[in-house]
């Protein structure tokens, strides 16, 4: 695909850009606990900056169902802005009307407004496109620098992209960039596909498997496979409405635990798990056979961690696998999905490594979807 980008536009001196970024970050009461997204939107805004554009970003934040939720007010994302730009970060407590539009009449070039949670509008997750007009009427260009909600149709990543001249902000097209890379990955290939719904998983391992030398099954995902090959899995997390037909899969690249971690931290042999037990964390026999696909990858794609690694107990083999990803300086590496990519956050990370902002965007993408949010942005 070929994309329409930002640093295609000629002159952006005193032009009203609005940019759809994705702020969607983990909060505690108005404590912001992760700003990796925010950071990940910078190098887009301090583009617009050094070209003197009067930039408006548009975000949501959390599920707040067309209504005003002050807990997810936008105000605490603009403030910890205002502190990685070190620049004064306007902010509006409405997304459109007079007030907006006065404060964006009164815009200096590079100076930067953050508007209010565009799902506080009860039609934004619509995609209705009156809405779309609406804050397209706010800018003269539209950038959409969101590929977490790129595979959303809502009305500030689609629908307002038909009123303005769109075009994809740095990071998504960072984000295309590497994603690319990996549907056409370099052999040996391997991918890790963990997490607890089969459901939103299989057509990407089903993708995967075609492309990639191995996919590794691990968390929740696995038990389904260990519950479709008639053994026991307990009181373990499991999709039970789920059926898999295991004979249309290469089990000599889909490759499942030989042991795992159950209640009580007891290892069992995937075929000696108890009715009374729950399967929690690989094993460190599946570890070992795991880790020696991933010494030899020269492609390496991650979505989904290996177990409850939310307890601490049950972490072990998920923070292990991030090890040996963290330690391989060769491989063209992927991270995605919430989860997978907090083990990265805070991490010296090698140039071979990509943390990808999307969850849900990222399998989808894998998949072979089309995502509207950037088939608007096509040429």
């Amino acid at each position: 695909m070929q994309l329409k980008t930002i640093k295609q536009i000629k002159n952006l001196t005193n032009k009203r850009v609005i940019v759809r970024t994705d702020f969607n970050v983990p909060m505690k009461g108005i404590k912001i606990i992760d700003d990796y997204r925010i950071q990940k939107a910078l190098p887009t805004i301090e583009y617009l900056i050094k070209q003197k554009a009067k930039i408006i970003l548009l975000s949501h934040l959390g599920r707040p169902n067309g209504k005003v939720v002050k807990e997810l007010s936008l105000l605490p994302i603009a403030q910890k802005l205002e502190k990685l730009l070190k620049k004064k970060v306007a902010f509006i407590p409405q997304i459109s009307g007079e007030e907006v539009e006065q404060a964006i009449e009164t815009l200096n070039g590079g100076e930067v407004l953050v508007l209010e949670n565009v799902r506080f509008h009860p039609k934004e997750e619509a995609n209705d496109s009156r809405w779309g007009k609406e804050l397209a009427g706010l800018g003269d260009i539209f950038v959409n620098d969101a590929f977490a909600v790129s595979h959303r149709k809502q009305s500030s990543v689609v629908a307002i992209a038909k009123y303005l001249p769109s075009y994809a902000g740095l990071l998504l097209e960072d984000e295309i960039t590497n994603l690319n890379q990996v549907l056409e990955p370099k052999k040996p290939a391997v991918a890790i596909v963990g997490g607890s719904k089969i459901e939103t998983k299989i057509k990407v391992i089903d993708k995967l498997s075609k492309k990639f030398d191995q996919v590794l099954i691990g968390g929740a995902i696995a038990n389904n496979f260990i519950l479709s090959a008639g053994y026991e899995v307990g009181k373990s997390l499991v999709d039970k409405d789920f059926k898999l037909n295991l004979n249309k899969y290469n089990f000599e690249k889909i490759v499942l635990p030989v042991d795992v971690i159950v209640t009580g931290g007891k290892t069992r042999e995937v075929d000696l798990v108890s009715k009374n037990e729950a399967i929690y964390d690989l094993g460190a026999e599946t570890f070992k056979i795991f880790k020696i696909y991933l010494n030899g990858a020269k492609t390496i794609v991650w979505n989904g961690p290996m177990g409850w690694f939310e307890k601490h107990e049950f972490a072990k083999f998920t923070l292990k696998l991030a090890s040996e990803i963290l330690k391989n300086k060769t491989a063209q590496i992927c991270i995605g999905g919430g989860e997978t990519a907090s083990l990265f956050m805070n991490k010296k990370l090698s140039p071979n490594i990509f943390v990808s902002t999307g969850g849900g965007a990222m399998l989808e993408f894998l998949e072979g979807k089309e995502l509207p949010g950037i088939k608007v942005l096509e040429k």
